[in-house]
C-alpha cells in the first residue's frame, strides 16, 4: 500500500485508490457522516457492519450482566497458562509403556508413598542391622541433629516435625542406633494414644509415624508416653508432619524440626557409598573425580529440568545418586540418564493413585478419592486462586463418587479439611499469585506444584492408567468449560487439550467435537484452545490441520467460528501465511454471504496471530486486503486495523514468541507493535489513517483515537510515542481538522476533560504535519 503523506501526497486517489471521497471538510466534526464511500456505490448498512464486526468474539459471554471483559481475561489466561500444557515440553509427553513399579532409594529401603493407619492391632517389624550399616554410610545428619540427640538422651523422647521427604525417618532411626545398637524397630503408622506398656520392649529403639490426626499428639500424650519410656528404659521418635500436628506441640518441648540437609551434600554421601558398595576394597575419598563430577552433572540445568522438580528430598536423592553413578561407570548414556530422570515424576505420581480403589464403598473411600480430585484439579489450575483449585476439586471429587457409587449422595466436610494436610499430600504449596479481573492484576492466594513436571505427569498416569476416571474428568472439564471465568474455563480447555494430546481420537469426540457445535462462543473457544494444543504434537499437527481446514470451508457457522479460533492460537495451518490465508476465507465468504459475525471471529484470529513471531507478515497481509478491489476483503482489513487500535498487547503477549511486547503491558496493540518493530512502523500507521479515513469505519476508529490519547495523558513514555505517531495519521487538512476537533472535545469533556497541555501538545504535532 503506498505511503501517503511520504511519497503519495497529493495524489486525489490515496489510500485504497477508488475508495477515496472527494477532498471535503471532516464532516464528522459538524455531526454528520460522509456521503460516498465504495466507487461500487452505497451498500445499506456498511457502517454498522464495521462496528457490529468489532464486538467481541465472545458476545453471548460478555453480554452477561456483571461480566468483564471476558475475551481479554481469556486471551490472557490462555498465553500465561498453555506453556505448562506444551505437549512438546520434554516432560509433558510420554511414551506410551506401561510403568510397571519405581525404586527410589538402595535396594534395601522402600519407601511408600500415600500410605494410610492401618486398624488393628499394632505390627512392629525389626530394621535389618546391614540397613542400619547402609544408613551410617548414606546419612547426611540435619541442621538440628545436636538437639534433637540432647532431646532424646534426656526425655527418651523426640518429635520430628518437618514435610514428607525431609529425612525425617533416617534421621530418626540414626538417633535411635547411637542409643540401641541394632535393636530398632519401626511401628506401623499409629495414634500415640494407642500404644501401651506392652508395646516397648527393654533397651529398644522405637519409630513411628502418627497417624493424620490432629487430635493424636499433645503434651498430656508425650508426658505419658515419656513415662512409659522410662520404665521400659526405651527410646522413641515419633515422626509427624508439620501439617497436621498442634502448633503448641511444634513449640513444646519434645519437638524439633527437621529441615532437609544440603542436597549437594546428600547427594555426595550418597555417591560415596555406592562407590564403597561396588568395591569395598577401594580407598575413596569424598573429591574424587567421578564423584564430583556426578555432583556436577546433577546440577546440570538439562539434567534439573529433565527431573522437572524443584528439588528432590533426601529420600529421593538416592536414586539420583544411584543414575549418576551407573552413568559415572558407562552403565548409562547421557541420554538414556535423561530418559530415566523424564521417569521419575511419573513414578512418583505413580504412587499416589495406588490403593484408593475404596473397596470399603462411600463414605469409607471418600477421602481418598477427594485426596485423588485434589492432586487432579491442582494439575488443571496449577498457579491458580487456591479457592478456585478447592472448588473444582470438590466437583471432581462428586463426578469420582456418583461414578464408584451411584446410589450413595456424599457430602463436603466443613470444619474438618485441613488445608496445609491435603497440600503436603500432593506435593503442593500457597504461593502469592495474580489474576486478572477486566484486565486488571489482583492479587490472590495461589497454590502449585513444587515442580513442573508433575501438571503432565497426573493428567497423563490418570488418563493411561485408569479408563473409568475419564467420564467423570470429561464431565467435568466440560462443566468447567461452561463457567463464566476466564482463569477457569480457559484452564479446563487447555487441559483438554492434553489429554487430547495423549489420546487424539477419544479426546476429539468427548471434548472438542461438543465444544466446537456448541451455540456458545466461550465453548468454542474452548474447542479451539483444545486443539491447538493438542496440534502442537508432530504426530497430531496434520490430523488437526485438515480437520480445522475442513471446518474452516465448510458451511457449518459453529465449526466454522470454532476454526477461525483456533487460526488465531497458532499457526495450525503450518505457517503464519497459511493461517491467514485460511482467516481470509472465513471472514470474507463470498458477497452474498456477508456475515459481521464472521468478520469478528476473523479478525480477532489475525489479530491474535500478531502475538507470533512474524508480526510484519500479518501486517503486510492486513495491508494487501486494504487494497483489495473486493470490499469484503478491504472490510476485514478495516476490522483488523481498529481491532488491533482497541486490544491491549497484554492479549497477544506471549513468553515464547512475542517476548518484546511484554515490555508494553496494557499498551494499545498497535502502539506496541510501532514501538516494537521499526520496520512495521510504516504499513501500521497507514491502516490507522485509513481506517480513520474511511466514512463507515471512521467512528470506530475515532474512538480508539480518544482511548489512546486518555492512556497516553496518564502514561509519559506512551503520551510521547503518540505524539511522534499523529502526523503520520495526517494527510490534508481534513485529517487534521478532523484529529484537532477530536482532542477539542475531549479537553470539554464535563465529567473527565483531557489535560490541557497534553492535548495542546498533540495539537501542536498534529499541524506541524501541515506546515
Amino acid at each position: 500500500m503506498e505511503r501517503p503523506g511520504r511519497s503519495g501526497k497529493g495524489d486525489a486517489a490515496h489510500r485504497g485508490g477508488a475508495d477515496s471521497p472527494p477532498d471535503t471538510p471532516p464532516d464528522d466534526a459538524k455531526g454528520t457522516e460522509d456521503a460516498s464511500d465504495d466507487k461500487a456505490g452505497d451498500r445499506t448498512g456498511e457502517h454498522d457492519r464495521v462496528a457490529d464486526a468489532l464486538r467481541s468474539p465472545l458476545a453471548d459471554a460478555a453480554a452477561a450482566p456483571g461480566s468483564v471483559d471476558a475475551i481479554g481475561d481469556a486471551a490472557r489466561t490462555y498465553q500465561q497458562s498453555r506453556n505448562l500444557f506444551n505437549v512438546r515440553g520434554t516432560n509433558l509427553f510420554f511414551d506410551k509403556s506401561t510403568l510397571t513399579h519405581a525404586q527410589i532409594g538402595g535396594s534395601h529401603t522402600h519407601h511408600h508413598y500415600g500410605a494410610q493407619a492401618t486398624a488393628g492391632a499394632l505390627v512392629l517389624g525389626p530394621v535389618p542391622a546391614d540397613e542400619l550399616d547402609r544408613l551410617d554410610r548414606v546419612y547426611q545428619p540435619v541442621e538440628e541433629r545436636a538437639r534433637m540427640a540432647q532431646v532424646l538422651a534426656e526425655r527418651r523422647l523426640v518429635v520430628l516435625s518437618g514435610r514428607p521427604g525431609t529425612g525425617r525417618e533416617f534421621t530418626a532411626l540414626s538417633l535411635l542406633r547411637k542409643h540401641t545398637g541394632d535393636r530398632v524397630m519401626r511401628m506401623d503408622p499409629t495414634a500415640l494414644g494407642d500404644l501401651q506398656p506392652a508395646s516397648f520392649a527393654e533397651r529398644h529403639g522405637y519409630v513411628v509415624r502418627v497417624a493424620s490426626d490432629t487430635d493424636a499428639i499433645t503434651e498430656l500424650r508425650l508426658d505419658r508416653l515419656r513415662a512409659l519410656l522410662s520404665d521400659s528404659k526405651a527410646y522413641l521418635t515419633v515422626v509427624v508432619d508439620e501439617a497436621v500436628a498442634d502448633e503448641r506441640v511444634l513449640r513444646g518441648r519434645y519437638s524439633v524440626p527437621c529441615v532437609p540437609p544440603d542436597p549437594e551434600a546428600t547427594l555426595r554421601r550418597h555417591l560415596v557409598a555406592l562407590t564403597v558398595d561396588a568395591d569395598p576394597e577401594a580407598e575413596v575419598y569424598e573429591d574424587y573425580q567421578e564423584i564430583t563430577d556426578s555432583v556436577t552433572l546433577a546440577a546440570d540445568p538439562e539434567i534439573r529440568e529433565a527431573i522437572g522438580l524443584d528439588e528432590l528430598r533426601p529420600r529421593e536423592t538416592a536414586w539420583l545418586a544411584g543414575l549418576l553413578e551407573s552413568h559415572a561407570r558407562g552403565a548409562l548414556t547421557r541420554e538414556e540418564l535423561l530418559r530415566e530422570c523424564r521417569l521419575f515424576a511419573r513414578g512418583l505420581v505413580s504412587g499416589w493413585f495406588q490403593n484408593i480403589e475404596c473397596r470399603d464403598g462411600l463414605p469409607e473411600g471418600f477421602p481418598a478419592l477427594r485426596t485423588a480430585a485434589l492432586r487432579i484439579a491442582i494439575a488443571v489450575f496449577n498457579g491458580a486462586s487456591y479457592n478456585q483449585v478447592a472448588e473444582a476439586a470438590e466437583l471432581l471429587a462428586w463426578e469420582l463418587a456418583a461414578t464408584l457409587d451411584p446410589e450413595h449422595v456424599v457430602g463436603r466436610p466443613l470444619f474438618t479439611d485441613d488445608l496445609r494436610t491435603s497440600l503436603a499430600a500432593a506435593r503442593a504449596e500457597i504461593v502469592r499469585g495474580e489474576e486478572e479481573i477486566g484486565g486488571v492484576a489482583v492479587p490472590v492466594r495461589a497454590v502449585r506444584f513444587q515442580g513442573e513436571a508433575l501438571t503432565a505427569a497426573v493428567l497423563g498416569h490418570v488418563w493411561d492408567r485408569f479408563h473409568n476416571v475419564r467420564g467423570p474428568i470429561v464431565r467435568w472439564l466440560l462443566a468447567l468449560g461452561l463457567d463464566p471465568r476466564p482463569q477457569v474455563w480457559v484452564r479446563a480447555s487447555l487441559a483438554a487439550g492434553l489429554l487430547t494430546a495423549l489420546d487424539f481420537t477419544y479426546g476429539f469426540h468427548e471434548l472438542i467435537r461438543p465444544t466446537a457445535l456448541s451455540a456458545s462462543a466461550q465453548n468454542r473457544l474452548f474447542a479451539a484452545n483444545a486443539l491447538a494444543l493438542a496440534g502442537g504434537e508432530t504426530e497430531l499437527s496434520r490430523a488437526v490441520k485438515v480437520l480445522v481446514r475442513d471446518w474452516g470451508r465448510g458451511d457449518h457457522p459453529e465449526l466454522r467460528c470454532t476454526a477461525a479460533f483456533a487460526h488465531g492460537r497458532g499457526v495450525i495451518a503450518g505457517s503464519v501465511a497459511a493461517s491467514l490465508d485460511e482467516l481470509a476465507r472465513i471472514g470474507c465468504g463470498t458477497p452474498e454471504d456477508l456475515d459481521d459475525m464472521r468478520l469478528a471471529e476473523a479478525s480477532y484470529g489475525v489479530v491474535q496471530l500478531l502475538g507470533t513471531r512474524e508480526p510484519g507478515e500479518v501486517v503486510d497481509r492486513i495491508c494487501t486486503w486494504m487494497e483489495d478491489d473486493r470490499v469484503e476483503r478491504r472490510d476485514l482489513a478495516l476490522v483488523c486495523a481498529i481491532r488491533m487500535a482497541r486490544t491491549p498487547a497484554s492479549e497477544v503477549y506471549d513468553a515464547l514468541t512475542s517476548p518484546v511486547l511484554g515490555d508494553y503491558g496494557e499498551w494499545p496493540l498497535m502502539l506496541a507493535l510501532a514501538a516494537a518493530h521499526e520496520d512495521i512502523y510504516e504499513p501500521i500507521a497507514d491502516l490507522m489513517m485509513e481506517a480513520l479515513y474511511q466514512p463507515r469505519s471512521r467512528e470506530a476508529a475515532l474512538e480508539a483515537f480518544d482511548a489512546w490519547v486518555r492512556e497516553g495523558a496518564e502514561d509519559r513514555v506512551l503520551g510521547d510515542l503518540i505524539a511522534d505517531f499523529l502526523p503520520d495519521l495526517v494527510y490534508d487538512e481534513n485529517d487534521c481538522d478532523r484529529l484537532v476537533f477530536r482532542l477539542l472535545r475531549l479537553m470539554r469533556d464535563a465529567d473527565a476533560p483531557l489535560d490541557v497541555g497534553f492535548a495542546r501538545r498533540l495539537r501542536d504535532a498534529i499541524r506541524k504535519e501541515m506546515d
